[in-house]
């Protein structure tokens, strides 16, 4: 069991057992018994995120909050009649803060990628600031997107995303490690920049058009080109880059690795990527189908299929 306790500025874990934490095989009932011990330390991590963090968790999730507010009023005052006012106020809110949150997360990445220490024991103000940007944009969407006009199997899933991720980055967050491959992993959002466009250009209507109909055809075919190349590059290559460099980390390194990390870093953080990059293959087909119809490659099904698929 993992005891954290605060003192001079940072969390140090202190194991109470008589050996290391370590999770054993023996069939169903052994599996689903280390999977309850994985999750009570990441509910133990997670409680002690609020008084070690709390202070800047408030100001980050106060700042966002601020931002959006301003977008949720200008978008009931420009389209009063639109079926998801707070859909596209999050779009709006989205344009600032997804390329700050990667520009961040690029920056530390590059930053703490030279040396194994480095990758699980470096930290730096542009990581800092993604962690705790980032985990306040999953306190604040994810009762959001129950207002948000979205199937229900995309709710799903989000949820799923959005609290996985937030009890690994809260974890990081209490322990002040691994910040690299927190960032790492956050680069993925490169692909949501676009994406974000892609929304705005879709949901967003001028004189009852859609926005995307109002520009010229490039732009629209070109934000949906970049949108298909970093989904590619930032998550379908991303992510198995990300769990080689941990596991080869783990291997080369066990004492500066394995033996120093919590049961929420050895087994729920790898997982976490796991499940992300399966999302992420998932979401890729309708994203290809899509942005194949834009290009005008392939055709037919109608609009409303094509808008399913974007």
């Amino acid at each position: 069991r993992c005891l954290w306790s605060a003192g001079a500025g940072s969390v140090v874990p202190h194991l109470l057992a008589r050996g290391p934490c370590r999770l054993e095989p023996g069939g169903r009932q052994a599996a689903a018994t280390s999977a309850m011990v994985v999750m009570q330390s990441a509910v133990e991590l997670v409680l002690a995120a609020v008084p070690v963090a709390g202070p800047q968790l408030m100001w980050h999730t106060g700042v966002q909050v601020a931002m959006w507010i301003p977008c949720y009023i200008f978008a009931k005052w420009g389209w009063p009649e639109h079926k998801d006012p707070v859909g596209v106020a999050d779009t709006f809110a989205s344009l600032v803060l997804f390329p700050a949150l990667t520009a961040c997360a690029i920056l530390a990445t590059s930053q703490t990628y030279q040396t194994v220490d480095l990758r699980w024991s470096g930290t730096t103000p542009a990581g800092t600031a993604f962690f705790y940007g980032f985990f306040a944009r999953l306190v604040i969407h994810t009762p959001m997107q129950f207002f948000v006009c979205m199937p229900k199997r995309q709710l799903f899933l989000m949820t799923i995303h959005h609290t996985v991720s937030a009890v690994c980055f809260g974890a990081g967050i209490v322990t002040s490690r691994m910040q690299f491959f927190g960032c790492f992993s956050g680069c993925c959002e490169m692909s949501t920049v676009f994406l974000t466009t892609l929304f705005l250009f879709r949901d967003v209507t001028v004189k009852g058009r859609p926005l995307k109909e109002c520009l010229p055809k490039w732009v629209y075919a070109a934000n949906g080109t970049l949108l298909w190349l970093t989904f590619l590059v930032f998550r379908l290559l991303l992510f198995p880059t990300w769990l080689y460099m941990w596991y080869r980390d783990v291997k080369d390194a066990p004492t500066e690795t394995w033996e120093k990390s919590t049961l929420v870093e050895q087994y729920m953080y790898p997982a976490v990527i796991l499940l992300l990059l399966g999302l992420s293959t998932f979401w890729f087909f309708p994203l290809t189908k899509g942005f194949l119809k834009a290009l005008g490659v392939i055709g037919g099904g109608g609009r409303a299929k094509q808008d399913k698929a974007e």
